[in-house]
């Protein structure tokens, strides 16, 4: 199985994580347009790309908006995250021959009781689900594409629940989880 997670910059200037996840093999790089992210999904053929955007143009604030906010998140109508919000719609539709879920890596890390400021920390965390990295993993953007290709793969052994209803959804572990 293979899960894409990708940790979308609302701006195209500005840097947005990509993680491979090929069963437990992580690859992780850093990616700016949406046309370098559409032609690495094409080229992968994923079974599932988890993209951390709200995937909703124009911007409101959803169930599942609010439902996560004990998890730190933001409101899509926000300046900032209706510029993401924008993008991630519009990337969403260029995908739309692929499983695209919504995803919030915060929210799954910290779920998964993995969550911490410090990437070192994280990525200590995320050894623990068995993960082999193919390359070094340097910024917070690759971090956050890898618990979004991980969310992506839970989701696809069905370990995950959708928060949310008809207006949007948003991906999560389950709660429950034993590892």
């Amino acid at each position: 199985m293979i899960s894409v997670g990708i940790d979308l910059a609302g701006l195209e200037k500005n840097k947005t994580g990509f993680c491979i996840l090929r069963n437990r093999t992580v690859e992780t790089f850093i990616v700016h347009t949406d046309d370098e992210i559409v032609e690495n999904v094409k080229k992968i053929k994923p079974d599932v790309v988890g993209v951390d955007a709200p995937l909703i143009y124009p911007p409101k604030i959803r169930k599942c908006d609010r439902l996560l906010k004990k998890y730190g998140a933001m409101p899509p109508t926000m300046k900032s995250m209706g510029v993401l919000s924008k993008r991630g719609f519009f990337l969403a539709k260029r995908l739309k021959d692929f499983n695209v879920i919504e995803v919030f890596p915060t929210g799954s890390a910290k779920i998964l009781g993995i969550y911490s400021r410090d990437i070192e920390v994280m990525k200590n965390g995320l050894l623990n689900f068995g993960l082999v990295f193919k390359n070094s993993i340097s910024t917070k953007d690759e971090v956050d594409a890898l618990l979004a290709a991980l969310t992506g793969l839970l989701h696809l052994h069905e370990l995950t629940e959708d928060v949310g209803d008809k207006e949007g959804v948003v991906t999560c572990p389950k709660a429950n989880l034993l590892f």
